[in-house]
């Protein structure tokens, strides 16, 4: 894993009495790795609210565009219909 540093915490008694209460309920890891992983976990978590709220704007900013073009292919669709119906109906 590389070089370590050591960090000083404080926590709330209650807050710290569950991480305890996990720990000696016959988890084999220690504090650090407790800590650790609970970082990797947050540290993930907080990137995927991020890509979402990233997702989210994009989609905002791309809204009117793409309201745009799905008007645009409606108007060929019908334009292209009211062709096919006159031909059609010609053949009569």
């Amino acid at each position: 894993m590389g070089d370590k540093k050591r960090l000083q915490i404080s926590l709330p008694d209650n807050l710290m009495n569950e991480v305890e209460g996990y720990l000696a309920s016959g988890e084999t890891i220690s504090n650090s790795e407790f800590f650790q992983e609970a970082v990797r976990v947050y540290l993930a978590h907080l990137k995927r609210d991020q890509m979402k709220q990233q997702l989210r704007n994009g989609y905002l900013e791309m809204s009117d565009l793409n309201r745009d073009l799905a008007d645009e292919g409606l108007l060929s669709n019908q334009q292209a219909i009211t062709f096919y119906e006159d031909n059609l109906a010609g053949c009569d």
